[in-house]
């Protein structure tokens, strides 16, 4: 399925007449996306196998412990956060 950006990026590089440009712009968009998925898959891998270390009763702080028991409420409050200052943000830019 093609990306909606990369279709944008095609289609006003053909628009402009620069049609060779625009479609190096969507290979180097492609592979971008490929190598930033990989790595993505990469890392959720060795996080699995890390997690998986810890609980199988590695000796781990307490502070370790507390901060993983609280990293779902920690990523929620920044996504919130992040939220509220780009809603803002829009309300006074208008």
């Amino acid at each position: 399925m093609p990306s909606p950006s990369a279709v944008v990026v095609l289609l006003a590089g053909f628009a402009l007449g620069r049609s060779w440009f625009a479609l190096l712009l969507v290979v180097a968009f492609g592979l971008g996306m490929a190598v930033t998925l990989c790595v993505t898959g990469l890392l959720v891998v060795r996080v699995g196998a890390v997690s998986r270390r810890l609980a199988s009763g590695a000796s781990v702080p307490h502070r370790v412990t507390a901060l993983f028991a609280r990293l779902p409420m920690i990523a929620a409050a920044s996504v919130i956060i992040a939220g509220l200052w780009i809603g803002v943000r829009s309300v006074l830019a208008m």
